[in-house]
């Protein structure tokens, strides 16, 4: 007996209290009828305490349930269904007598074939139209269902394993909160046949000429050989022989070209499986060939890219040609190679217009995306052209700023800079002082600790604004020179570079260098002494003579028009000295121009002359390309190969003329040398270049993807399911807007999706497996993809093993393949309710107690 209240039963102490009370207390009668009174009073209110306490006792129930689940689903052969049937029958012969069975039959749905109460049965059951899929989470749930907690049972369940419905470990759980044991007893697995088990795409768009990179598995067994075909809509494009695996399965990598003629659109893919002429199994996928990819080559001049240009046209590429100004960020989306050749990323003095900073910013996120980029060597890329400093230097494998001393000595700069009255003007929103102290203070922060420098800022006077001194303390020195202020006259230049000489010969440095700055109107003293014009004398010509016999180069940099009267001057002067001229009409460009210059004469970087490369790292552009046979490149660009990039192509002294790497998404590839007319005409004529360069785009190549929308294929037992993620132009995922889909064919129909997550949405077709359809779909803009697929072999069948036996056994604590039928769980029992009866003996009793206590009442 139990009691839904047995806290109540705390009140029997008040009874005992009220028991010993009235024994204490004195009454008007004899002891027999006080005892009588007493006894009554307490069976009374015991009576009543436990009818308020709520007694229950447990009620046996029926007989225990053994109920018996067969998967009858299409995964399981006759022969097996026979072999599960004799499991069965041998296992309900062992249930014990008295104990009932039931018996539930599972495929696409659960059927309950043998009743509790019917006499036992077991004869081959109809394969149901649903035979297709296998809910053995609802078997189990039916039986569940079944059992009578008050009579106890168990659950046997004859399978392969395989689950097209899920909810299995949920059921497992259920049965175990119950008490109920799930036992299993595995179906064994067919004779294994060899065939073809999967065929995936790795891309599912492919460009035309493009290579189909696909993945097998095979099954295999004690077969000589056997035969692969491939087949594009039906018609054949690969026919070879292939090795299966002597046992087991093996996955197998299948690499080859599409045709270059194929037309852009959704087609189909075929593997088929063929053993002694006999064909054994075909695979079908949706595959969709994507437009022809779209290569920008970005060049001063069409010319430096022509014979790229030439090799990427035989490949189907659309070439587009851009000089450098003309690039634009918006550009980016629609192509899906950039190759760009000798340009600078900073104002130069060629007149080259320099890659914008957007541009180069943008660049570099769409390499990061995907995007592929191949960049070229030459006088205006990489350091020389300011890429160090530029957004792009992250994306490429090459380390812009080596600082190998052997390679690049230490440095003596004189800055001679004009701090004439007319240096105070104004150029937009500065004056031309304050921007050319701002190009002295840029240049000097491109110096090394090692390096020197020195500042003058020089009128008719020579004024050391920093001494000479080495370029240690660049936060100190940039004060110093921010603080040259206009003033006086125009530049006496033979007395500013009297002056440089005597600071220069008390350097030390390998490399002295000195870059004048004048106004290009305002150039005074040429000759020792006179202000103005020319004359007899020692004059500035014969210094810059003196100084390059010493090993001291001069450049300037002038402010004015090129027809300003003191152009020649200058010009002269600095091809006197050795160096370089450089001249703007706006002072903004100083900076640019001081780093230029700065870089030049910092790191000499630019090797002419007959170069033969060697292999290094393997590489897919070096795929059949005799590089022993290769003539040589007539120069190159030094620079530093990043750690962690690929360098397949090197110089002598292992000096990187080919690096890569993936960065992000992307691939970039960077050449030291170029690939034109000017190091690379030699090899214009190399019988492998074209093989070189075509493989070389094709690696860097952005992957082709989906454009609007990309659709995912599974199978689903009631067709296929399809899975839709909106893309945005770049290609990535959108997650917003609405779509719609269709499925296109003789009979088109709108597909019902809906949302899983932004920009995601997932349907479900009702088509037969293994049939190709086009699906549509569809935005506010109209149609923005459309995609050829193949529904999925049927789920059931995709899964003819399976490890749902062992989970439900595990999950549940129930046996795997038993012998015999288990113990049922514990029967329960239905719990009954007497409380009534306890009451009853309380009521019948309370007019006896009135009855013996009257006595005790009287006077």
């Amino acid at each position: 007996m139990s009691f839904v209240a047995p806290w109540i039963l705390l009140a029997l102490a008040l009874v005992v209290a009220s028991v010993a009370f009235d024994a204490w207390r004195p009454w008007r009668c004899h002891g027999a009828l006080k005892g009588a009174a007493i006894l009554v009073r307490g069976l009374l209110l015991c009576a009543l305490v436990l009818a308020l306490a709520g007694p229950t006792v447990e009620q046996p129930g029926e007989a225990p349930l053994h109920v018996f689940v067969l998967d009858r689903s299409a995964s399981i052969d006759e022969e097996r269904l026979d072999l599960a049937m004799e499991r069965i029958e041998a296992l309900a012969h062992s249930v014990p007598s008295g104990h009932r069975r039931a018996l539930v039959l599972a495929d696409g749905a659960a059927v309950l074939a043998v009743q509790p109460d019917e006499p036992w049965s077991l004869e081959r059951p109809e394969r149901s139209e649903a035979a297709m899929g296998t809910d053995l989470a609802g078997a189990v749930g039916l039986s569940l269902s079944i059992i009578d907690p008050s009579a106890g049972g168990r659950v046997v369940v004859v399978t392969d394993g395989g689950d097209t419905h899920g909810g299995l470990d949920r059921a497992a759980r259920e049965a175990r909160d119950l008490g109920i044991a799930l036992d299993a007893v595995p179906i064994p697995a067919p004779p294994e046949k060899p065939g073809i088990l999967s065929f995936e795409l790795e891309r599912d768009v492919v460009r035309a000429g493009e290579t189909l990179d696909a993945s097998l598995v095979l099954r295999g067994g004690s077969i000589d050989g056997a035969r692969l075909e491939l087949l594009l809509d039906g018609e054949p494009i690969l026919d070879e022989d292939t090795a299966l695996p002597p046992e087991g399965v093996a996955r197998r990598r299948l690499a080859h070209p599409l045709p270059a003629d194929v037309e852009p659109g959704p087609r189909t893919l075929t593997a088929r499986l063929a053993i002694e002429g006999r064909r054994v199994q075909e695979r079908t996928i949706g595959l969709t060939v994507g437009p022809p990819p779209v290569a920008l080559l970005v060049a001063e001049r069409e010319r430096e890219h022509s014979g790229i240009a030439a090799v990427l046209l035989s490949q189907g590429f659309e070439v587009r040609h851009l000089t450098p100004g003309a690039t634009t960020a918006d550009q980016l989306p629609e192509v899906d190679l950039v190759v760009i050749g000798d340009v600078p990323a900073a104002i130069s003095s060629s007149g080259v217009t320099p890659l914008s900073e957007s541009f180069l910013s943008a660049l570099r996120r769409w390499v990061s995306a995907g995007g592929g980029l191949i960049t070229l060597g030459g006088d205006q890329t990489y350091e020389l052209g300011g890429w160090g400093a530029s957004p792009i230097a992250r994306a490429l494998p090459l380390d812009l700023a080596p600082e190998a001393e052997d390679v690049e000595p230490a440095i003596t700069v004189v800055h001679v800079i004009d701090n004439s009255a007319s240096m105070g003007d104004w150029s937009g929103q500065q004056r031309k002082m304050a921007l050319a102290n701002e190009a002295t203070v840029a240049s000097m922060r491109l110096l090394r600790a090692r390096d020197q420098i020195e500042v003058m800022a020089v009128n008719t006077e020579v004024h050391r604004v920093l001494p000479l001194q080495p370029a240690t303390d660049p936060t100190r020195m940039a004060a110093m020179i921010r603080s040259i202020k206009p003033r006086g006259g125009g530049i006496y230049v033979y007395t500013s570079l009297i002056a440089a000489e005597q600071t220069l010969a008390r350097s030390e440095t390998p490399l002295k260098h000195i870059i004048l700055y004048s106004d290009a109107q305002d150039a005074e003293e040429k000759v020792k002494g006179m202000e103005f014009g020319w004359g007899p004398g020692p004059n500035s010509y014969q210094v810059a003579e003196r100084l390059v016999r010493k090993g001291v180069t001069l450049s300037v940099i002038a402010l004015g028009d090129p027809r300003d009267q003191d152009v020649p001057f200058l010009r002269q002067l600095a091809e006197i000295g050795g160096g370089r001229f450089h001249i703007t009409r706006e002072a903004e460009e100083l900076r640019a121009l001081y780093l230029e210059e700065t870089r030049q004469i910092v790191r000499s970087v630019v090797k002419d002359g007959a170069i033969y490369v060697k292999a290094r790292d393997p590489h897919p552009a070096l795929e059949g390309v005799r590089i022993g046979s290769a003539p040589p490149f007539l120069g190159y660009v030094e620079v530093r190969a990043r750690a962690t990039a690929t360098v397949p192509l090197v110089a002598a002294g292992q000096k990187p003329i080919l690096a890569s790497w993936q960065y992000g998404l992307g691939h970039v590839a960077s050449l030291s040398t170029d690939l034109g007319p000017r190091w690379g005409r030699r090899w214009l004529g190399f019988d492998d270049y074209h093989r070189f360069v075509a493989q070389l785009a094709r690696w860097a190549l952005r992957p082709p993807v989906a454009r609007g929308a990309a659709l995912e294929v599974h199978p689903h037992v009631r067709g296929m399911k399809i899975e839709v993620q909106r893309l945005g132009p770049d290609g990535l995922a959108l997650a917003e807007g609405g779509i719609s889909a269709r499925l296109l064919g003789p009979k088109s129909r709108p597909l019902e999706l809906r949302p899983i997550e932004p920009g995601r949405w997932i349907g479900i077709a009702e088509v037969e497996p293994g049939s190709s359809h086009e699906i549509a779909i569809d935005s506010e803009e109209g149609e923005i993809a459309r995609q050829a697929v193949v529904a999925p072999p049927p789920l059931e069948l995709d899964r003819t093993t399976g490890q749902g036996a062992t989970q439900l056994a595990q999950t549940s604590g129930g046996r795997l393949d038993p012998e015999a039928v288990g113990e049922p769980s514990a029967a329960q029992g239905q719990p009954r309710p007497i409380g009534w009866i306890f009451a009853l003996i309380a009521t019948l009793l309370l007019p006896l107690d009135a009855w013996l206590r009257r006595p005790a009442r009287r006077p």
